[in-house]
């Protein structure tokens, strides 16, 4: 009777572990499985998306965007149809207002952008009162180039 339990002991032990390793190398193996592969097999184009940090001191009025920040982005290389295109913060993102950029080949796209944004692109100007400290927003301009990205990772920082 000793030898029956031990022996049905030892054969439930057995089950267990082949349970537990059969678990662990279907887990193994759906991880294996999974890759961080975003490529855009369809050859269809795919809309560029922004995201824009401020470094502390480079905004006269804090570092963060506020909702409603309108930046100017331009692809280099293509600006004649991607040229001075506004985007507008909206949750923490910013969206196209309008018109996408869409990256259609399979090259890397640099890209260009400015704050605040101005509708005929060009050169801006403003008038600052170095007396007048309430209105700081008014006289932030921040420029970036140098960002990229392609169809395979549209996210432009």
């Amino acid at each position: 009777m000793q030898q029956l339990l031990k022996w049905n002991l030892t054969n439930k032990m057995t089950d267990i572990m082949k349970t537990r390793f059969f678990a662990l190398a279907a887990l193994a193996l759906a991880l294996v499985a999974c890759n961080n592969d975003n490529e855009n097999l369809n050859g269809d184009p795919v809309a560029a998306q922004f995201t824009a940090n401020i470094a502390p001191a480079t905004r006269a009025s804090g570092t963060t965007w506020t909702a409603g920040d309108r930046i100017g982005i331009t692809d280099i290389g293509n600006d004649s149809q991607y040229g001075n295109v506004p985007f507008i913060l909206k949750n923490g993102k910013f969206e196209a207002e309008g018109k996408v950029i869409y990256i259609e080949d399979a090259k890397t796209h640099t890209f260009r952008a400015y704050y605040p944004y101005n509708a005929a692109g060009g050169i801006l100007t403003a008038t600052t009162d170095a007396t007048a400290q309430q209105n700081q927003p008014a006289i932030d301009f921040l420029f970036a180039s140098g960002a990229t990205g392609d169809k395979n990772n549209p996210v432009v920082s």
